[in-house]
């Protein structure tokens, strides 16, 4: 998983991703989709997509 994983300012739903976002804004609007996203619940969501994908590529990887 990318340590840097933009997961608070990327759309869960569309892949959106924002520039830049204030950490003091706790909700927003996608641009793409139109879904409304609480920061956190959003962070947790993309998280646990790319801790999904991780472990289901971690065995196809070649020696």
């Amino acid at each position: 998983m990318d340590r840097f994983l933009a997961s608070s300012k990327t759309c869960h739903a569309s892949g959106f991703r924002h520039k830049s976002l204030s950490l003091n804004i706790r909700q927003w609007r996608c641009p793409d989709c139109g879904e409304t996203h609480d920061r956190a619940r959003n962070v947790a969501r993309n998280i646990l997509a790319a801790g999904l994908l991780a472990t289901r590529t971690a065995g196809r990887a070649e020696p």
